[in-house]
């Protein structure tokens, strides 16, 4: 019965190649775009979900209203975040985030690196498998630093990564050496925290001149995230965070500023701006999948009427519905 399918199919490719070309292309086509504009909204939408915590992470941002206008900061204070997570119980860690980009060395080998500096606390908001070493010491020790694997590879070829524990690179920003004291996995690309390497945030603070910045409560400087306890819902934590604003900020005159919790699961598209594109690109591919798919039906049923002969052969011989259909 299939061969029969087939000799029919190939046949009537062979009698009618515009129409079936044009038949095919169409759909194929239709389907293949809706496919790409949803991988493409999947891969927007899956930014930092690979984290296990990542349901209770948030980023912690501020809302400015003034007379002229409203804008939120995707970042806050740098001494909030060590207050928030002392005085706010549902909050079980948290890490802020700095950058930078430097010149890393090793020997003769030179490259230029990414390098983020976080609190000893991202090592339990954040899921950043490590190789080898200790995470937490490189982000709380001074002097140390933790590389990504593949910074370890292009500064110490194929060394195992703990063999590469110890070594000594000197980083120029700071104009000073450190110790490696662990090697982590590469970020994902779908994830808004990419780093090279990561050291300690004291040391990005006496970077950019100790107290000064980092007892600094009258600007948003310092981009933080928090780990609630799972299941909090983090509307609930409103209060607290107004009553840590009322307590520490220097507002601006003019200004009523509100603090409050972000899903990290979100800033990609919130913070880029891009949510409403990714539901309208979403629309889009729904929309052309079944245009691609009522053109096929049309043009189908308009060749009903050439098989009319094949019909009723295959009536005769006792085809079903479904068989006439094929």
């Amino acid at each position: 019965m299939l061969k029969s399918y087939l000799i029919v199919a190939l046949r009537a490719l062979r009698r009618q190649p515009g129409h079936a070309a044009l038949n095919i292309t169409g759909l194929a086509v239709g389907i293949a775009a809706a496919v790409v504009l949803l991988l493409f909204v999947d891969h927007e939408r899956s930014f930092d979900r690979h984290h296990e915590a990542a349901g209770d992470l948030y980023l912690v941002a501020e809302r400015h209203v003034t007379p002229e206008d409203t804008y939120a900061w995707a970042a806050t204070r740098t001494p909030v975040l060590p207050v928030i997570v002392d005085e706010v119980p549902e909050v079980v860690a948290g890490s802020r985030w700095g950058w930078s980009q430097a010149w890393v060395a090793h020997g003769d080998t030179r490259l230029e690196v990414a390098i983020r500096y976080a609190d000893p606390g991202l090592e339990a908001s954040l899921t950043i498998p490590v190789l080898a070493g200790d995470l937490r010491a490189a982000l709380t020790e001074p002097g140390r630093v933790a590389i990504s694997a593949s910074t370890a590879a292009k500064l110490f070829g194929d060394r195992l990564p703990e063999a590469v524990l110890g070594e000594v690179i000197d980083i120029d920003f700071g104009d000073a050496s450190y110790t490696v004291a662990a090697i982590v996995a590469d970020p994902p690309e779908s994830t808004n925290f990419e780093f090279e390497a990561l050291g300690p945030y004291a040391t990005y603070i006496e970077q950019r001149g100790g107290a000064r910045f980092g007892d600094n409560w009258a600007s948003v400087t310092a981009p933080a995230l928090v780990r609630l306890v799972p299941g909090t819902d983090p509307a609930g934590l409103a209060g607290s965070l107004e009553s840590i604003r009322t307590t520490y900020f220097q507002d601006a005159e003019g200004s009523d500023i509100t603090v409050y919790l972000n899903p990290i699961t979100t800033i990609r598209a919130e913070w880029a701006g891009n949510g409403t594109l990714l539901v309208l690109l979403a629309v889009i591919a729904g929309i052309t999948l079944l245009v691609a798919v009522i053109n096929f039906t049309n043009l189908a049923t308009a060749q009903a009427l050439r098989r009319s002969k094949e019909v009723g052969v295959r009536k005769a011989l006792g085809a079903g519905r479904r068989q006439l259909a094929a």
